[in-house]
């Protein structure tokens, strides 16, 4: 659904380690364009989910979402209906 999409920057809010796992919670905020629309400033909520694995951190899980209240994650629930319905 995003297209044209750039990191511009990254807000931590928490990150936890616990043996091989880690994971961090934070705002990424980028340039983006939802379903070819034009581009935009977005937000989203991200917490990814790391692994140790032979010594190198692996990230196993990654989810995102746009949060509640913002014409962005009403556009992109838009644009999913849309293309759950073709």
């Amino acid at each position: 659904m995003y297209s044209r999409s750039a990191v511009v920057d990254f807000d931590v809010v928490a990150a936890g380690l616990s043996g091989d796992l880690a994971y961090v919670v934070g705002y990424e905020r980028a340039a983006a364009s939802i379903a070819g629309g034009a581009e935009e400033n977005l937000t989203l909520r991200v917490t990814p989910v790391y692994r140790r694995e032979d010594g190198e951190w692996k990230r196993v899980h990654r989810h995102a979402d746009p949060g509640p209240g913002s014409a962005s994650a009403d556009r992109l629930r838009q644009a999913m209906r849309d293309r759950q319905s073709q």
